[in-house]
Formats: C-alpha cells, sequence, structure tokens
C-alpha cells in the first residue's frame, strides 16, 4: 500500500488560512508502562474547532481512524437521539444568509437556532454532512458546540431562615409583581435523578406539595411558563424555581433551557427578557457554563446578557466553585523547547516538530524555566480549556473571486493530473488559497500538491478527504504546477481553484495543548488550527489513567505574536498539582460580561 504522505513538505511560511482541513502530521511512541492500558491518540490538527476535528477524525472512516484513544472526542459533544452532533457554522462575511442556510440545509444541517450578529447557524449534522458543510465555498468557520456544564450544589430551603429572608416576608416583601426567568438543563423532562433512579417527583408534584406556584397552591396560582424545555437533563431548572418560590412567593415565573448551544442559550436570554414576549422577566438567573465561550472577550452569550440588562433587566449567573487548584493564568512566554526540556523528562522525538516551532510556554512563574504543569484527576477525569487573548473570529479569512479554476479527473490511466496557475507580477505578495474538491463534494480521498515556478514544493496536503487546502504568499511570478492524486489508488473527478486571501483572521496565534504521560512519553496533542477555526482556544476531555498528566502549551508558527496572555480552567475531577495560583480567575464568558451580577450559586 502507498505511505500516507502527512503534512506539507517545505511548507511556505504563511501556511495559515487554509479551509477545513485536517492533517495528520504523526503517532505517539507507545505510552509509560503505568498508562499501558490507554493508546496514545494520533495528533490531529484540524480547522474544525471546539474538537470537531477528532470526532470526523474518529468516525470509524478512511485511513485515520483512532483507536482507543488518550482524549475522546465525545466527551465535549452535544449529540441529538438520531447520533447527530451540534455544530455552530458561520458564513464568511458578506455572504448571502439565505442563500447559506439553505445550502447548509440541502447538505444535512438541522438548524435549531441562528445568531443574528454574524449568521451562525446552530443545528445537528451527521459527521458526513460536516465534511459538506466544510466543504461550502462560503463557509467562514465550523466549530463543533460544546456541552454545557451546570453549576450545582447542595441547597435546599433552609436558605430563607439563614439569609432571613423571612423577616423580609413579614414585611409584606413578597415578590409580588415581579416576573423571574430561570436557565439550566430541563424543567420537567428528567426521567432519572443524578444516581440515576428513576425520577419520580415532577412538577405538578411540586405544584401540590406547594413548592412551585400554579394551580392550587394557595400563595400564588400563577403556573410556570415554559418558552423551552429540554430532554436533555436533570431538570436543575425546576429546582432553582422552587427555590426562588421559596424567597419570592408571589412572584410571577418563567423557565427556558440553556441546553441546545450557546446561541440557543442566547436567544433564550432574549426571549425570557423579550417585553412583548410570553415571561417580560424583570429579573433572570442562570446555572450554566459553555467551555467554549471566551476567556477575554465577549462571546454570544456574553452579547445577550448585556442586551437583556441594558433594557433593565437584572441578570444573575454562577460563577461556579473553580479554585486556585482548577485555573491559571499568566503573561504568554515562550522559550525554545530544546532549551526550556533540558532537566526534565520530557521526549520530544515523537512529537511533530510543527506543533512546537514556535516555541513553549514557560510555566515557572519564578526565575526557573519549567515547560510543563502537572494536572491531577479523579476518577472520571475532567475537562481542560485553554485560551489566549486573540480575539475571536468566526467568520474566518475573507476570499476574493478565484484567480483560476478548473475541473479534472483522477483515472487509472491519469493518477495524478497537473494544472498550471500563471502568477503575474501585479500577484507577487498576495496571500492564496489553492483548493481541490471531489465531485460530489468530499467522496474521494484527495492529494494536493502545489510547486512554486522553480520546482519548489510549497506543499502535500493529504488529510484524508476533502476538500484538500494549502494556504502561501506567492513569493514569484511564473507558473505554479498543482498536482491532485487520489490515495490508494481512488479516482473520480474534482474541481481545484486558487483564489486570493483579501483579508487574514483575527486570530493570528495558533497554541497547542501538548500531553506527557508522567514518565515524559508524548501521549496526545490537543491541536486544532486555530487561525483557521476563528477560535483561540483549545479544549477536551481528559481521562483518570492512574497517574498525573503533564502539559506542555506550545506554538505552531513562528515571527512576533500580539498575544500577551494566555489561561486555562479545568472542570469537574481535573486539578493543577503545581504552581498553584490563588488569584487566577477561574470564571469566565457571560458570567463576567458587563451587565451581569456573577454569584457563587444562582436561586
Amino acid at each position: 500500500m502507498k505511505s500516507r504522505r502527512l503534512i506539507a513538505v517545505g511548507v511556505s511560511a504563511t501556511m495559515a488560512f487554509a479551509l477545513a482541513s485536517l492533517t495528520e502530521v504523526g503517532t505517539s511512541a507507545a505510552p509509560s508502562a503505568a498508562a499501558a492500558a490507554s493508546s496514545p491518540d494520533k495528533v490531529v490538527r484540524s480547522s474544525l474547532g471546539n474538537g470537531l476535528g477528532r470526532l470526523v477524525q474518529g468516525d470509524g472512516k478512511g485511513a485515520r481512524s483512532l483507536s482507543t484513544p488518550l482524549i475522546d472526542p465525545n466527551a465535549t459533544a452535544i449529540r441529538d437521539d438520531q447520533g447527530r452532533v451540534m455544530v455552530d457554522l458561520t458564513p464568511r462575511a458578506g455572504t448571502d444568509r439565505v442563500a447559506f442556510r439553505q445550502q447548509a440545509e440541502a447538505n444535512g444541517l438541522d438548524v435549531q437556532a441562528v445568531d443574528s450578529e454574524h449568521g451562525t447557524l446552530e443545528g445537528y449534522a451527521s459527521l458526513d454532512a460536516v465534511r459538506a458543510l466544510a466543504a461550502m465555498r462560503d463557509t467562514g468557520t465550523l466549530n463543533q458546540a460544546v456541552r454545557p456544564h451546570v453549576n450545582t450544589g447542595s441547597v435546599d430551603d433552609q436558605g430563607v431562615p439563614f439569609q432571613r429572608v423571612d423577616k423580609v416576608h413579614r414585611r409584606g416583601v413578597n415578590g409580588r409583581g415581579v416576573t423571574v426567568g430561570a436557565l439550566s438543563d430541563s424543567y420537567d423532562e428528567a426521567t432519572t435523578d443524578v444516581f440515576g433512579d428513576p425520577l419520580l417527583i415532577h412538577a405538578a408534584d411540586d405544584v401540590a406539595s406547594g413548592d412551585l406556584p400554579g394551580p392550587g397552591n394557595p400563595v400564588n396560582s400563577h403556573p410556570v411558563q415554559v418558552l423551552e424545555d429540554s430532554t436533555s437533563g436533570l431538570d436543575e431548572g425546576r429546582g432553582m424555581l422552587q427555590l426562588v418560590h421559596d424567597y419570592a412567593p408571589k412572584a410571577d415565573l418563567c423557565f427556558a433551557t440553556a441546553n441546545g448551544g450557546e446561541v440557543n442559550f442566547a436567544n433564550n436570554i432574549r426571549a425570557l427578557a423579550d417585553p412583548s414576549g410570553p415571561c417580560g422577566a424583570d429579573v433572570v438567573v442562570d446555572d450554566v457554563t459553555y467551555f467554549s465561550e471566551p476567556f477575554f472577550s465577549d462571546g454570544v452569550i456574553s452579547d445577550a446578557v448585556d442586551d437583556v440588562t441594558a433594557q433593565g433587566v437584572q441578570y444573575f449567573s454562577s460563577a461556579g466553585n473553580g479554585g486556585e487548584h482548577q485555573a491559571w493564568r499568566m503573561p504568554l512566554n515562550l522559550v525554545p523547547a530544546s532549551s526550556a526540556a533540558t532537566g526534565t523528562n520530557l521526549d520530544f522525538s515523537d512529537v511533530p516538530p510543527e506543533l512546537y516551532d514556535g516555541g513553549v510556554q514557560d510555566m515557572d512563574p519564578g526565575p526557573g524555566v519549567d515547560p510543563a504543569m502537572d494536572y491531577a484527576f479523579e476518577a472520571d477525569g475532567g475537562i481542560f480549556d485553554l485560551q489566549w487573548d486573540d480575539p475571536v473570529d468566526l467568520d474566518g479569512p475573507t476570499l476574493g473571486a478565484p484567480l483560476f479554476e478548473a475541473t479534472g479527473e483522477i483515472t487509472d490511466a491519469d493518477p495524478a493530473p497537473s494544472f498550471t496557475f500563471t502568477a503575474t507580477a501585479a500577484d507577487v505578495g498576495q496571500q492564496v488559497l489553492f483548493r481541490t474538491d471531489a465531485i460530489p463534494s468530499g467522496t474521494t480521498d484527495l492529494i494536493l500538491t502545489v510547486l512554486d515556478p522553480d520546482g519548489n514544493n510549497l506543499g502535500t496536503i493529504d488529510t484524508g478527504s476533502s476538500p484538500e487546502v494549502l494556504a502561501t504568499t506567492l513569493a514569484t511570478a511564473g507558473d505554479y504546477t498543482i498536482i491532485i492524486e487520489g490515495f490508494d489508488g481512488d479516482t473520480g473527478d474534482f474541481t481545484v481553484d486558487v483564489s486570493p486571501i483579501t483579508e487574514s483572521s483575527s486570530v493570528t496565534t495558533d497554541l497547542n495543548a501538548l500531553v506527557f504521560f508522567a514518565d515524559g512519553t508524548f501521549a496526545a496533542a490537543i491541536a486544532d488550527i486555530n487561525t483557521l477555526s476563528g477560535r483561540p482556544s483549545e479544549l477536551a476531555q481528559l481521562p483518570n489513567i492512574g497517574e498525573d498528566l503533564q502539559i506542555v502549551i506550545s506554538r505552531s508558527g513562528t515571527g512576533p505574536t500580539p498575544v500577551t496572555m494566555v489561561g486555562a480552567t479545568m472542570f469537574d475531577g481535573m486539578y493543577v498539582d503545581e504552581y498553584f495560583d490563588p488569584l487566577a480567575p477561574a470564571t469566565f464568558g457571560h458570567h463576567m460580561a458587563a451587565g451581569a451580577v456573577g454569584v457563587a450559586f444562582a436561586i
């Protein structure tokens, strides 16, 4: 069998704007003896953000299917009862959004929510459909919609006397004339409790017992208005409203799910607070965090919070309970990997050099140098969420009209058809995108090679599917040769084109999280191509393997970077095991929005 060529050879300096490419750039060495039960991941480089590339790569199709990965790509996914994954698809700036949605739906996207500002379509798609969505010419970015995290604790109505709310009640302050809206996972759809046992008490039972308002409740007969519920949850929203009813027994209550992705959450915030809607909330509370919310800027949920508070609504959000063991934040301080690894047990021999050619972060806040941070795990592992202070850019880079277009066919007689694109003197210095795709899109495993006028190989791109893309700056005028092949004898029709990149992505810097076992053996890489995904973040669920893991933050690409800060937050059972920083912010996203009040728990 023909061996797979794994990454561009002689990659040009601006290999930064390929669309929807999945580049497997190497495999890890065998794990340590202590971790022998956990096979290491292949390194998946993807412009499909928030780990969507790992899902596509590991779906059991093609030569690059992952087997027994350290990183479970399904752990952060939202799926419907058909097994489809929820994604956020954003068109390029200037795209006809109506036509774009029609094309996306024709390619298999079941739209659930729309962000009116960016035109992001949030919905469910099969992994085959994800490939087709990525291949759409007007796709700006395509990211996995990451599952939400509900910030809950053990609470009951003891808070009423503890906070002396009963004294306020005796003075007639009881919430009359106020409407409170709550957002959480679900309200009255759960069938099991947190322990997996059958859930026997539902909303009607709570009304009958006086724990919720509704017909038959002598204190408040107005039923809870449910704008949207979710079949995925533990009815935390109902528990929240039980507490609200204890504190403000005369208040009208509403609920809308925060499930369904960031866009749906944001839209439901606005729906609860809409003065002309069925709720018209004066106060809105939530207990949900989305891991993919930005640390260093506002996201779609923050925008919704600020929108409703600008109209006078009071917004309270659970800030979670993370502390110094679940967060760190520090100035970006990249040092060469070769010198940083000296004196450590880290073995970089199996790490593809392009993952750290821009250096590694010095994690030691003191005078020493340490490229790795140790992390400890509880039984079920936890979420690792790395971000830095580049802006989020969901539109992606902007392309101009194609400079070259052609179609061709790979046949047994002609297994490597070639094309010539002639760059003029006026084109020199222009960033361009070389692109090939099968007809129909995504059906043939293509290999794209581009040679410059002097015969130098600018890149051989082979990601296991199509489209395949390569971005570069045209350094000289002359004839560029484009060669299209099929992997392992694949044949079929294809398109090929070259388009100018008229506006680069605002995400300037590509950082990675390199995971090593305790003995220094390379285990896995969390390595989206951030300049293409539009998200300055890396996110994954990591397991408990019975020992600490070491994580190195590295940079792909060289040259100056405007990034100044980098940080990480951990969730569930993952903890920093050294260099604790009690001042590191463990809260982010809409909890920190200008209009929000972040609290220890949302009533």
